[in-house]
């Protein structure tokens, strides 16, 4: 939900992938902890066993505060290269930030 808040800050629940709770999936935690002993060719299918195995059993919750911006009042304006609404803060002239300085994929 995003419920607009009038605080400064705003209670949240924060979830994330446990430590912990990897240790009793191997596959995951040594390609979570990026260990060189994770190798991509011979584990990846294992990896993706153990992930939806693990499902919910992998990860941890806790509440917490957040601080909360002011929503800045802001036009949409469509991106040239993907057509995506975007806010206009957030353009990089003629491009939203994911085409522009922030790309980080190419289509292929």
């Amino acid at each position: 939900m995003d419920i607009p808040s009038e605080n400064a800050t705003a209670d949240a629940v924060r979830v994330y992938v446990d430590p912990e709770k990897l240790k009793n999936y191997p596959t995951v935690d040594t390609w979570y902890a990026n260990s060189p002993a994770f190798d991509k060719k011979t584990l990846n299918g294992q990896l993706f066993d153990e992930i939806f195995r693990g499902g919910r059993n992998i990860i941890s919750f806790e509440r917490v505060r957040v601080t909360v911006k002011k929503k800045e009042k802001c036009s949409s304006i469509t991106c040239s290269c993907c057509r995506k609404p975007i806010p206009d803060y957030l353009m990089e002239g003629d491009r939203c930030g994911a085409c522009g300085s922030m790309k980080y994929y190419e289509r292929i």
